[in-house]
């Protein structure tokens, strides 16, 4: 019976140890089931937690779209920018922060960013369809028709009814906005 025990126990040692140890993983993976069931704010706390104890790209940029989903666009940003300056040369995190300062209105900086994650990799279908949005956005309704069509062609899923809404805004007459406007900023 001795024998039987201490089996056990060493059969079960690795798995105690590696649950009494707090690590970046297992903060991470709570952090995604958090996430996917919408659960924002718990999100956040985990991702946190994983960023104390080893800070990487990834877990800023997860974090950074829990942030976005929780509207929190302020820390949204903060977080695409710390994953900016750790992965420069990576799109998603100006992509991503670009869909974070176009919900705050600032569509100077969004397209900045869309502009530089499309020159990174211009075969990035999200990257359009993101800069079409705040193109839509500013008023500017013929580019925004342009990209959505591009991010279309390039792989990205985009309805009929959303191509058709873009495309009567862009042969409806002069946009709202001049594509200049949208650097000036919003009163």
């Amino acid at each position: 019976m001795k024998w039987i025990s201490i089996l056990l126990i060493l059969l079960f040692l690795p798995f105690a140890d590696s649950y009494a140890r707090n690590t970046p993983e297992k903060f991470k993976s709570r952090a995604v089931a958090y996430f996917q069931a919408g659960m924002y704010e718990r999100a956040v706390e985990e991702f946190s937690k994983a960023i104390e104890l080893g800070p990487d790209y990834e877990l800023y940029i997860l974090r950074g779209k829990a942030n976005l989903a929780k509207k929190d666009f302020d820390n949204a940003i903060s977080d695409f920018t710390a994953a900016s300056e750790i992965f420069p040369n990576d799109i998603t995190a100006y992509s991503e922060r670009g869909k974070a300062y176009a919900a705050k209105g600032w569509f100077a900086q969004a397209l900045y960013d869309l502009n530089r994650s499309i020159g990174m990799k211009p075969d990035d279908g999200l990257s359009y369809y993101y800069r079409a949005d705040v193109y839509y956005a500013a008023g500017d309704y013929k580019m925004a028709w342009a990209d959505l069509k591009k991010a279309r062609m390039l792989g990205q899923l985009v309805s009929d009814a959303l191509l058709e809404d873009f495309q009567k805004k862009a042969l409806s007459g002069p946009d709202k906005k001049g594509f200049f406007s949208v650097f000036e900023p919003r009163k």
